[in-house]
């Protein structure tokens, strides 16, 4: 059983370079400022941006994070054949995001062939957002989806707090990881996993998550995630970038979220 098996996440140190990390941070700082007024209209009370997705779209420099990352081989091994890129989140500062599963948010037919890959732009510690996972609570069985009010807007909060109970009541611990400029974090699907919070909140914590699957790879949502019976398909187009394939969704586009 591999360490991701185990304990449903890995941190692999240094798995980019400094100088593939502060060209990537470049690429992103000059399509923000070619971008001032959608990007400041997006940001947050502090100034800063969270969850601009696609962002890698923008720039080969951006994907190198994840086509030049030791986290690529990795992912393949996982999925027993070549990962591709689905879609990417970028993060000014931390997202102070409760711990979730991103199972109901990336549900795949076959169950479970996600992962997701955060790439460290700068140091993150205890003051600026590191992430937080619960070692193990992949392993924790899944929770009875049809007892789970489907009301839409509340039958994925309701999900994680469900999930999150499960995951205390087995006595699993909340760890907190540090992470230094070009370290990365990957992680099984349904690895709880959320953002600290920011006591510092003049800092920023620069990083970019990676969703990956294998090719043509059926991705749903919520719908598809409590209505298992619903028929997913795949029609991704792709395009390559440096020996690896991401899905297209359009030349240079990005989603603010």
């Amino acid at each position: 059983m591999t360490k991701l098996e185990e304990y449903g996440y890995v941190v692999i140190p240094k798995s980019v370079s400094d100088k593939t990390a502060d060209e990537a941070l470049a690429a992103i700082r000059e399509y923000r400022d070619s971008h001032l007024n959608i990007w400041y209209q997006n940001a947050h009370d502090d100034g800063y941006v969270r969850r601009v997705s696609c962002l890698h779209n923008c720039s080969e420099a951006v994907r190198r994070l994840f086509t030049r990352n030791a986290a690529a081989e990795m992912a393949d091994e996982f999925f027993g054949e070549a990962t591709t890129v689905y879609t990417s989140l970028y993060f000014e500062a931390g997202s102070q995001q409760a711990i979730h599963r991103d199972t109901p948010y990336f549900h795949t037919n076959p169950a479970n062939k996600f992962l997701g890959v955060w790439v460290a732009l700068e140091d993150a510690d205890e003051t600026n957002g590191a992430l937080k996972v619960v070692p193990g609570g992949h392993l924790v069985p899944e929770e009875d989806l049809q007892s789970i009010d489907q009301n839409p807007e509340t039958r994925v909060g309701d999900y994680q707090k469900l999930m999150m109970a499960s995951c205390m009541a087995a006595g699993l611990p909340v760890n907190t990881l540090l992470a230094k400029k070009g370290d990365t974090i990957i992680w099984h699907p349904m690895l709880p996993h959320g953002g600290s919070e920011i006591t510092d909140p003049a800092r920023t914590r620069n990083s970019m998550v990676f969703h990956v699957t294998p090719r043509d790879m059926p991705v749903g949502q919520a719908d598809y995630f409590f209505n298992r019976e619903k028929k997913q398909t795949s029609d991704w187009k792709y395009y390559d970038s440096d020996g690896r394939e991401f899905v297209d969704f359009g030349h240079g586009k990005v989603f603010w979220e």
